[in-house]
């Protein structure tokens, strides 16, 4: 009996160290796995990494982005200054050429350095009107401008290719002033008005508008 007893002592004891035992190991093994499916540091690393190049790519587009819609603001910016000036130039020739019919005068030349006749125009160069005799004229002191009739058809296809328009208002019809005015207004070209009758005055008045023009490129 004493045998006995000691026997099962034992076997219980032996029992319960081997369940400790066997309890420990289990956890160490789920906390190897754990730490198995943890991500090391250098992972971590290039997680972060991959997500910064990431967010850097998209910042990257936004300014991309932001440069292209300031660089069409800017170009919009300035065809209305361009546009602008077209215009508060064709307003200055309209009222002076008004304010010489009505006074029956022509006004004074600016004395400025002319170039020699004939003269060669840089810029594209349309002019419309005019009498036969004023065309012929001015035909001889001015040299790579193109001259329409005031009975010519004038296309929007031909007027996209002037830089410049100049009109001689003496003997043109109002009906086809405003129907050549409005292809060219159509086309962007720009606009400008004789204030002379006298040919060679019209010549030297383009041929100092045409240098301006040139200088300020």
């Amino acid at each position: 009996m004493e045998q006995y007893l000691r026997l099962a002592n034992e076997l219980q004891l032996s029992g319960s160290v081997y369940g400790k035992t066997a309890l420990e190991k289990a956890e160490q093994r789920a906390a190897e796995i754990a730490g198995l499916n943890a991500p090391l540091p250098i992972e971590k690393m290039a997680l972060e990494l991959r997500s910064l190049k990431k967010q850097l790519a998209q910042a990257k587009d936004a300014q991309h982005c932001a440069e292209k819609a300031l660089l069409d603001e800017q170009a919009r910016l300035k065809q209305v200054m361009e546009q602008g000036a077209q215009e508060r130039q064709e307003l200055t020739d309209l009222r002076e050429l008004v304010f010489c019919q009505c006074a029956a005068s022509e006004p004074e030349q600016e004395d400025t350095k002319m170039e020699q006749f004939p003269y060669q125009v840089t810029r594209r160069t349309f002019i419309i009107g005019g009498r036969d005799n004023w065309q012929n004229s001015i035909r001889s002191l001015l040299q790579g401008v193109d001259l329409f009739k005031v009975d010519a058809n004038i296309t929007s296809g031909m007027v996209r290719r002037a830089d410049v328009i100049w009109f001689q208002t003496n003997y043109i019809s109002h009906a086809y002033y405003n129907k050549v005015i409005d292809i060219a207004r159509n086309a962007g070209a720009s606009i400008r008005y004789f204030t002379y009758s006298s040919a060679a005055k019209c010549a030297e008045q383009l041929a100092a508008a045409d240098r301006k023009a040139a200088s300020a490129k």
